[in-house]
């Protein structure tokens, strides 16, 4: 789609309706890609927690194809979080669905399924650590629009 597509109406409504869905869930940070959508994603739950989201990536997909960018940028995502990341904070990453079963595996969740492209821009996936076993639990949800 390329970094410069903004989001459908439809996509303003998701992100209002993510808003709604986290603005209580205690988020102290957003880390967006570098894509304008990513960033008028997050923009609603932002404005609502006074946060400025970060994006320190710039989407690897450019020129390339999504799956074969999707690994590294995955890894580069990975080790920023890795790198930024405190114990006290709630991260919210708005990221690509090319990427993010990329990144599920860099946390111990290989075989995410593909987010499909056209359809799916409701899943949220919430890792909560095990301080004590270095490892993490995985949620799946979804949020927002009518349930099928």
């Amino acid at each position: 789609m390329g970094s410069a597509v903004p989001l459908t109406t439809r996509g303003q409504e998701r992100a209002r309706e993510l808003d709604t869905a986290l603005k209580q869930a205690g988020i102290t940070r957003i880390i967006t890609s570098s894509a304008l959508r990513t960033g008028q994603t997050a923009a609603p739950l932002a404005a609502e927690l006074h946060l400025t989201p970060e994006d320190p990536f710039s989407h690897g997909a450019e020129g390339r194809a999504a799956s074969s960018a999707a690994v590294p940028e995955a890894q580069t995502v990975f080790e920023y979080l890795a790198k930024t990341a405190t114990s006290n904070e709630t991260i919210l990453l708005v990221h690509h669905h090319s990427v993010i079963p990329s990144l599920l595996a860099q946390f111990g969740f290989a075989g995410e399924p593909p987010i499909e492209d056209a359809t799916e821009f409701d899943r949220v996936y919430l890792l909560i650590p095990d301080s004590k076993t270095h490892t993490y639990q995985l949620f799946r949800l979804r949020y927002g629009g009518k349930w099928q």
